[in-house]
């Protein structure tokens, strides 16, 4: 970067495909204009630390099998036009859970797998897992799982919302459109309109 310092953080000296991590040894230490100190190797470490957004299962199952991409492909295919301030209504979001559910869209949450692994101690240990005790818990999982998709509506439809303008109006407005709930943008923004915030980050 311009004061020289590198933010390389990995040592290809072998040449080969190999490469290992700058050691803390080799690290150097440099004064930024403000007097702060700060070191190479590890990239360019965050003036203001902000913790990701919490993304549930039902979510984080869904990214993983690109449900957000496939509906997109599926809306734009059925629907020649949207309006460049297009939201996520009911109608749409009914219609992505419709999707799945023809898709046979399954995932498994942490309660499930915990369920089935006391299920298996259970049986096991010559316990009945059957009981009506067992089924309630079971039951009372599915309705909790279920009920995911009206606990995350908010940000599953920001999700649909992002990869159907995308399809429309390209990267651009997808990325415009994710700003909406970027936590990193509207913090930095804060502090872009904040001068005593902005130099008091700045200061050693």
């Amino acid at each position: 970067i311009p004061s020289g310092r590198s933010i390389q953080a990995i040592d290809y000296k072998f040449h080969d495909g190999d490469f290992e991590e700058i050691p803390d040894s080799l690290r150097r230490t440099f004064q930024t204009e403000a007097g702060r100190l700060v070191k190479d190797g590890r990239g360019i470490e965050p003036d203001i630390e902000i913790l990701a957004g919490h993304q549930s299962e039902l979510e984080q199952a869904l990214t993983r099998k690109a449900a957000f991409f496939f509906f997109a492909n599926h809306f734009a295919a059925t629907h020649p036009e949207i309006a460049t301030d297009f939201v996520v209504d009911n109608a749409v979001y009914d219609a992505f859970k419709q999707w799945l559910q023809d898709e046979n869209f399954t995932y498994r949450t942490g309660a499930e797998r915990a369920a089935d692994e006391l299920a298996e101690h259970l049986s096991a240990m010559a316990y009945d897992e059957t009981s009506d005790e067992f089924e309630t818990l079971e039951k009372a999982i599915a309705e909790e799982k279920a009920a995911d998709f009206t606990r995350h509506e908010n940000q599953l439809k920001e999700r649909i919302r992002t990869e159907i303008l995308a399809r429309y109006y390209g990267d651009t407005a997808q990325v415009e459109a994710s700003l909406t709930h970027d936590l990193q943008y509207k913090e930095a923004v804060t502090v872009l309109l904040d001068n005593k915030r902005y130099k008091n980050a700045l200061r050693p």
